[in-house]
């Protein structure tokens, strides 16, 4: 789609907890390289496996039941970070997501307005945009990022006049 120099689009998006909890483990997962989830369940498991095997073997001393709470140490640090941290965050911060957020998208720059905010942003701000069936998530630091749910435009062709704005970017 071919747009013009002047060509804006603009969305209208109130956040649902399911929009900002995913977005937020998507960032997670993707901050923490997934590599080190992968990494810490085998580790939560051998610490697990080397606590029982020592219970069974030797007795139930300190250094079996310390393993194994180590190893359920790491299952729970990653269930907590995962899958309640997003949830309380959205909880505890209410106030973000009860006003509307207007979005306006340029070829230059992406706006944004929420009651007592505005800002304007370059796209060169923009580090990463993930895409997933639910909407977009540009990424722009460590801990910035912008959630755009699919479900906010108004059409398709809004949406992929969208895409078409994004750069393009590693």
């Amino acid at each position: 789609m071919a747009l013009g120099p002047d060509d804006e689009i603009e969305i209208h998006v109130r956040y649902t907890r399911d929009d900002f909890v995913a977005a937020i483990r998507t960032h997670i997962a993707l901050r923490s390289k997934l590599l080190r989830w992968f990494i810490a369940i085998p580790i939560g498991l051998v610490f697990v496996a080397l606590g029982v095997v020592g219970g069974l073997r030797g007795g139930w001393t300190w250094a079996p039941l310390l393993s194994i709470l180590t190893g359920v140490f790491f299952f729970v640090s990653l269930v907590s970070i995962y899958f309640l941290q997003p949830r309380r965050f959205f909880r505890d911060n209410q106030n973000l997501f009860d006003a509307e957020w207007v979005y306006r998208f340029s070829r230059d720059v992406i706006f944004l307005e929420r009651q007592e905010i505005s800002s304007t942003l370059t796209w060169q701000a923009v580090t990463k945009v993930v895409e997933s069936p639910v909407g977009y998530l540009l990424l722009m630091s460590n801990d910035q990022f912008l959630v755009i749910p699919r479900r906010a435009f108004r059409s398709a062709d809004d949406e992929r006049a969208f895409r078409v704005m994004l750069p393009r970017v590693a």
